[in-house]
């Protein structure tokens, strides 16, 4: 049996090894991906409040379960429009929440169907008083695209109709600090509306399936470079004849 033989050439040897490289480099990080979708599935799913939330300047994770205590501003909701269920207009209901140490946490309570006018749109009741609520930590949700000047030309008045307004539109409205992420009232809490929250992103399987694509075509192309730098019976006979 004769051994397969090869020439390598310098150019493609060089490009091939890039290629391969990059390939390889996608399958990893898709399957990084993976694992931190599997991470982010398991805080959403997890009931335990793990934090307790007093400061605007605080951050959580994604879907940390959260508690929070303060008095809601129902006079200055922010009504997400746009949002349908079943085929039915509505919005979702953002009611500022005031912390004690001054600051504002933004509290997503849930969709309910469009009331109202969009001239005066009806402002949904909020418990009194002081509430310690619970939830889960999500960043404000940012478009792809906004077309014109987004929410800088709706009606200044309450509650606001907007859709998808940034943490600091909500900041420059209220005229005080909010925090950068909302949170998701908990569907056993009471003050809400219809909660049915479900993660914002693409499962773990989604990704491990683009990492073996990637990898798939990382093993053709070293398939492909080895069959293109295979050294044929033919070629092997004219170099053995100019060597005479």
């Amino acid at each position: 049996m004769m051994a397969a033989s090869f020439e390598f050439r310098p150019v493609s040897t060089l490009l091939t090894a890039v290629m391969l490289a990059l390939l390889l480099w996608l399958g990893t990080w898709q399957l990084s991906r993976a694992q931190g979708k599997r991470e982010l599935l398991a805080r959403f799913d997890q009931s335990a409040v793990v934090m307790r939330w007093d400061d605007v300047d605080e951050v959580p994770p994604r879907y940390t379960p959260v508690s929070v205590t303060g008095v809601y501003l129902a006079h200055r909701q922010v009504l997400l429009e746009g949002i349908s269920h079943n085929g039915q207009p509505g919005v979702e209901v953002l009611t500022p929440l005031r912390l004690a140490s001054g600051g504002v946490i933004m509290v997503n309570r849930g969709w309910t169907p469009w009331r109202g006018t969009r001239d005066a749109p009806a402002t949904p009741a909020a418990p009194d008083g002081t509430v310690k609520v619970t939830g889960r930590a999500r960043p404000f949700a940012q478009p792809g695209l906004r077309l014109g000047d987004g929410n800088g030309s709706i009606a200044q008045t309450w509650p606001r109709l907007a859709i998808y307004p940034g943490r600091d539109e909500i900041a420059q409205w209220l005229g005080q600090d909010v925090a950068r992420a909302q949170v998701l009232l908990d569907a056993s809490e009471p003050g809400g509306f219809m909660r049915q929250w479900r993660p914002d992103a693409f499962p773990p399987s989604r990704h491990v399936g683009y990492a073996v694509q990637w990898y798939g075509l990382a093993l053709a192309l070293v398939v492909l470079f080895l069959v293109a730098s295979r050294k044929s019976k033919v070629e092997e006979t004219h170099g053995e004849r100019g060597q005479r």
